[in-house]
């Protein structure tokens, strides 16, 4: 297995790369100049050696595969699914949707999938707007987890091969498929699923958007297209805040993001920022869904331990969230955990960025104890947390059905990313004790 668990340095150089089977890897990082073109219409290109390739010719393309992996015989050619994670945000549909199509110009008969159900979409205004502006038909081109069993796939001999883009190990509907898994591309830290004897392709390198990794393997593929590049930009824009000082990103962010911002996937007139802004905007606008839609819209779940722990992600604030308090109980039970961590990010109302973390359990004995640990155990492994207490009427720290402690999250770089590593640790000792 070739693993590449990189780490980029911020220089006008190539950057180098480390990796942890003595492999030495070196990306060639320096932009190359090129001219712009204001077309959003397909063009060709005049960058020598890069294919073009109409969104027309892609979108074809995958929904052929599509109607061959949901309805096609066992004498069809097999399925490539390029998979994001189980979040579903706009990095792993984006990263899902260019990877499909650059190995679908390759000629792999490549679905894109999302891991859930396609009336899940409205619950990600940012992604589905996207999509649509860019144009690219979600109905047509893209699998949602409701519409094909990977599993069924595989066991027909009908899945060629499993690629993981934004996540490093299978989870939801993709467990236990490990051993379909051929490539792996991600940011996040590595679950250590794939040992060296596997024959996996693994590259982990712990950027500000797995966009800006996809987007190197765009630019590899020499395929210039506005609505691919569009979807990227897009993603690596929210990931990395623009490139804003409260967001994780690195050189080769900001190398991917003046790359696709230079490309027409903008439209005329149009500015990367501004672009972000509205993106921001159609995210954070969460005021009209349900507590059980924001806990679901952004969701992930992990076996840590002997526990089922959820982490939900939105960016309502707690004191905002309609009746979130008295949601949690059944949700937990929903989805079968026996912990559930929310964590909200959100601007105030002096735009300040802020990050609020929550964390749940039920009436268990000890349940109580155990999140007095969880709080205590983040606080040192470096996650700065205070309580929470607004002096509202809502108390944040009781509920009808389940044992909370609220905090405010000091550190606003401190994602689920990171986060979820620390709660890991966290529940492996608790099992050990």
């Amino acid at each position: 297995m070739r693993i590449r668990f990189t780490s980029t340095i911020s220089s006008s150089s190539p950057s180098r790369t480390r990796t942890d089977s003595n492999l030495c890897v070196v990306h060639n990082t320096t932009s190359r100049s090129r001219k712009v073109s204001t077309e959003i219409r397909p063009h060709i290109s005049r960058r020598s050696g890069h294919v073009q390739a109409s969104l027309m010719t892609h979108s074809a393309k995958l929904a052929d595969s599509k109607s061959k992996a949901t309805t096609g015989k066992s004498t069809d050619a097999p399925i490539t699914v390029v998979a994001g994670n189980e979040a579903a945000d706009l990095d792993s549909i984006a990263c899902a949707t260019a990877m499909a199509a650059i190995l679908s110009v390759k000629g792999e008969c490549c679905v894109p999938y999302v891991c859930v159900p396609r009336d899940d979409l409205p619950l990600r205004p940012d992604a589905q707007w996207l999509l649509e502006d860019a144009g690219v038909d979600a109905r047509e081109a893209i699998v949602f987890a409701d519409e094909l069993d990977i599993h069924n796939l595989a066991s027909e001999g009908r899945l060629k091969s499993l690629i993981l883009v934004d996540h490093n190990a299978p989870a939801g509907p993709l467990a236990g498929l490990a051993s379909n898994v051929s490539r792996v591309v991600d940011h996040h830290e590595n679950s250590g699923t794939f040992a060296s004897t596997d024959a996996v392709d693994v590259t982990i390198e712990m950027v500000g958007s797995c966009s800006t990794l996809v987007w190197g393997e765009l630019e590899k593929a020499g395929i210039d297209d506005p609505a691919l590049r569009r979807l990227l930009l897009g993603a690596v824009l929210l990931d990395t805040q623009n490139l804003g000082d409260g967001a994780r990103h690195t050189n080769k962010d900001a190398q991917a993001l003046a790359s696709l911002a230079a490309e027409p996937a903008l439209r005329p007139g149009e500015t990367a920022a501004a672009l972000y802004e509205e993106l921001k905007r159609r995210r954070f606008d969460q005021s009209n869904l349900s507590a059980r839609d924001l806990l679901r819209r952004d969701y992930k779940q992990w076996r840590m331990g002997a526990y089922e722990v959820g982490i939900a992600s939105f960016g309502v604030p707690f004191q905002d969230a309609c009746s979130l308090l008295d949601a949690l109980g059944s949700f937990r039970d929903e989805r079968g955990v026996d912990f559930l961590v929310c964590m909200s990010a959100f601007n105030d109302a002096n735009n300040n960025f802020k990050r609020q973390l929550l964390l749940s359990g039920g009436k268990e004995p000890g349940v109580a104890e155990s999140l007095k640990a969880m709080g205590l155990s983040l606080e040192e492994q470096g996650i700065g947390i205070q309580a929470l207490d607004d002096g509202s009427e809502v108390n944040l720290n009781k509920s009808s059905d389940s044992d909370v402690l609220c905090f405010i999250q000091k550190d606003v770089k401190q994602s689920r990313k990171q986060i979820q590593p620390c709660l890991l640790k966290f529940f492996e000792q608790q099992q050990s004790v």
